[in-house]
């Protein structure tokens, strides 16, 4: 008698235990996730710059979320730095079930922008004067071109290529220079000019410039090394 209420007891000790051990829970599921940080971002990208034609958002995280308890959680996304989302940025999330915080997520958002830009049809050697016929205008992934790009020649109109550039290149602004009408080792007029008085002397350009540029010069009479702005052809402004 004593052994079969033993029994009884362990049985039901066990089953208590079951119980309290099979508590409730709810699945935050890995779409969810996905989602409410894709909608984060999309949100941020139409609010700073509306000008984006296309845009993908590749979400880094794998798996559901499982929480005790019952409810409708809600997921949080925060910024975890001001980093512009172009290419991978780091997000966290924040999921809350009863307004409380009960997990805390790291995610990262691979924001990757598309838009209508210049390409070359050829290859474009250093020096080259652009024309129409070295573009074609298609869309590209501009995520990863940091210093700027062209959408339509007419801004090229004028320059040439400060490197070769290969086929089917995006051309960045860092692609594109004004053409010198100074030479490294011409002859050039250096020009020094107050409210007061105006003094020319013979110079020698030692690099390349275009107008509005600041070169390095030498006076030919002193030896002396200066620097000035490219005036015209033949002629730099000496800084005082």
């Amino acid at each position: 008698m004593r052994t079969l209420i033993a029994a009884i007891a362990a049985t039901l000790a066990g089953a208590l235990v079951a119980a309290g051990s099979a508590q409730a829970q709810t699945v935050v599921s890995e779409v969810a996730i996905h989602e409410a940080a894709r909608e984060f971002v999309r949100d941020h990208l139409e609010a700073v710059d509306s000008s984006v034609e296309r845009y993908e958002i590749n979400i880094r995280w794998q798996g559901d979320v499982i929480l005790l308890g019952e409810g409708d959680p809600q997921i949080a996304i925060r910024r975890i730095s001001t980093q512009p989302f172009r290419g991978p940025t780091v997000l966290r999330a924040e999921i809350q079930l009863h307004g409380e915080t009960v997990r805390v997520l790291t995610l990262t958002a691979d924001t990757r922008i598309y838009r209508g830009v210049l390409v070359t049809t050829r290859t474009v050697r250093r020096g080259e004067l652009f024309t129409e016929e070295m573009f074609d205008h298609r869309e590209r992934d501009v995520t990863d071109v940091k210093s700027g790009y062209f959408s339509r020649f007419a801004d090229l109109a004028g320059l040439q290529a400060s490197r070769t550039i290969g086929f089917d290149r995006v051309i960045a602004t860092d692609h594109a220079e004004r053409v010198p009408v100074i030479l490294r080792g011409g002859e050039v007029t250096l020009l020094l000019e107050t409210d007061f008085m105006r003094i020319t002397t013979r110079g020698k350009a030692l690099q390349d410039g275009s107008v509005g540029e600041r070169v390095r010069v030498k006076n030919r009479d002193t030896g002396k090394l200066l620097r000035g702005e490219v005036v015209d052809a033949g002629t730099v402004r000496i800084d005082l």
